[in-house]
């Protein structure tokens, strides 16, 4: 766990609102300590951000979305993956209402979305 930038104990930042570089950084000063893998997974911002810096460094992309997401339309979430640089990157949409910790706390779909993590954390870590 780690403080963005500009939020609590962090102080100011020389880029505010970079917080993707954060993100990667966080990721970056882990492999340097000797994890082989990072997973970043997060909801919303966290979310993006994971997303944006999974794909900066290289790591395989799963982004899970509702279809009717009131906050980050499915097309936007599907311009996002197409502009991935990422090799290994999939989207998967869930009919459902509502987006982020939502999916995995409150929908009948939750079961099904954790095992969809799971077996993608799985294949990458192997």
């Amino acid at each position: 766990m780690f403080d963005y930038r500009d939020r609590e104990e962090s102080g100011r930042a020389s880029a505010p609102g970079r917080l993707d570089l954060d993100v990667s950084a966080a990721a970056a000063e882990l492999r340097r300590s000797g994890v082989r893998k990072v997973m970043l997974l997060g909801a919303y911002a966290g979310g993006a951000l994971s997303v944006v810096a999974a794909a900066r460094l290289g790591g395989s992309v799963l982004l899970v979305a509702a279809r009717e997401d009131r906050f980050v339309p499915l097309k936007q979430q599907e311009e996002l993956l197409r502009v991935l640089g990422s090799p290994d990157k999939r989207l998967v949409v869930l009919p459902y209402s509502l987006g982020g910790w939502d999916i995995l706390n409150l929908s009948s779909l939750a079961d099904r979305t954790i095992g969809l993590i799971l077996r993608f954390v799985h294949r990458v870590t192997r």
